[in-house]
């Protein structure tokens, strides 16, 4: 019936420094992702994306299936490489929600 005991003042404060060293920690692993999502996927080959700037003005809409079906790359790099054309102002996203994305080339 006594319940939990109060930590000792030592024991508080170890616990106060993890807490704040984790946060650190985190701050720079986000930090790290942000400049990791910029870049070009490593399995994915500059060509591939030249080509599919080239292949924008014959296509009406993009998505990731469509990038994946027509150049054989993943899924996920076909979303990766549709967020870096958006975000150079190549294509522009039109709709979809957090499964799937619809863009179209800008004109």
């Amino acid at each position: 019936m006594g319940g939990k005991k109060k930590k000792t003042i030592k024991a508080m404060e170890k616990e106060s420094l993890r807490k704040k060293r984790e946060k650190v920690e985190e701050k720079k692993k986000r930090e790290d992702k942000e400049v990791r999502k910029s870049t070009i996927p490593a399995s994915v080959d500059i060509s591939v994306i030249e080509n599919i700037k080239k292949d924008l003005n014959n296509m009406n809409y993009l998505t990731p299936y469509s990038i994946y079906s027509k150049y054989g790359l993943k899924i996920g790099d076909a979303k990766r490489i549709l967020k870096i054309l958006c975000s150079e102002g190549i294509i522009k996203s039109v709709g979809g929600n957090a499964r799937i994305q619809i863009y179209v080339p800008s004109s």
